[in-house]
C-alpha cells in the first residue's frame, strides 16, 4: 500500500474501461485514492452521432460500478469543468483521451497541467491517430504544440501512439 491517497485524472472516459484499469492500478492501494473523470456522456439520441455514443452515461455508471467509491464522475466539457476544478487539487497521473480535435486536446494540456504535481505523468492518447478527411482532428497536432510551449517543464518517457511526460517543475 502506498503512504498516500492517489489521486489520477481522466479526460475522456466514455464507457469506463479505461476507468476502471486506472483505479485498478492506482486507487486501488489506498483506500482514499480518487479517479476524477471529465466527460460529456451524451445521453439519448443524438442526430449525428453513432449508436454507440447514445446512453453513454448508464453504460459508464453500469461498466465502473465495482469501483463507484472511487470515481468521481464530472459531467461536461473537460474545457469548462477542468477550469472549475479547484487549484489545490493536484493530480498524479493524467490521462487525455477526449476531445480529438487539435485544439482541444491543446486547451485539455493547458487546463489540466496546473493540476499535475511535480514528478505526476501527463499521458496523451492517439499521436498517431487521426484521419486526412479532417485535417483538424489530428491530436498529434494539439499534443505537438503543448509540448513545443511547455518545453524544459517536463521529460518524455514514451513517445509512440501514446506520449508520456513526467512533470519536472
Amino acid at each position: 500500500p502506498r503512504d498516500r491517497p492517489v489521486v489520477a485524472f481522466e479526460i475522456g472516459c466514455f464507457e469506463g474501461r479505461t476507468t476502471n484499469l486506472l483505479v485498478e492500478y492506482f486507487a486501488s492501494s489506498h483506500p482514499a485514492s480518487r479517479v476524477f473523470c471529465f466527460d460529456v456522456w451524451e445521453d439519448g439520441f443524438v442526430e449525428d452521432k453513432a449508436p454507440i455514443y447514445v446512453n453513454q452515461l448508464q453504460r459508464f455508471f453500469t461498466n465502473t460500478h465495482a469501483h463507484r467509491k472511487q470515481i468521481v464522475a464530472i459531467r461536461g466539457s473537460s474545457q469548462e469543468t477542468l477550469f472549475y476544478i479547484h487549484p489545490q487539487l493536484l493530480a498524479d497521473f493524467i490521462y487525455i483521451d477526449g476531445d480529438h480535435h487539435k485544439d482541444a486536446v491543446y486547451q485539455d494540456a493547458v487546463l489540466a497541467w496546473p493540476h499535475l504535481r511535480v514528478g505526476g505523468t501527463l499521458l496523451f492518447d492517439d499521436y498517431g491517430g487521426g484521419d486526412p478527411a479532417f485535417p483538424d482532428f489530428f491530436p498529434s497536432i494539439g499534443i505537438d504544440r503543448f509540448l513545443n510551449e511547455y518545453e524544459g517543464q517536463y521529460r518524455i518517457v514514451q513517445w509512440a501512439y501514446q506520449v508520456a511526460i513526467v512533470r519536472t517543475q
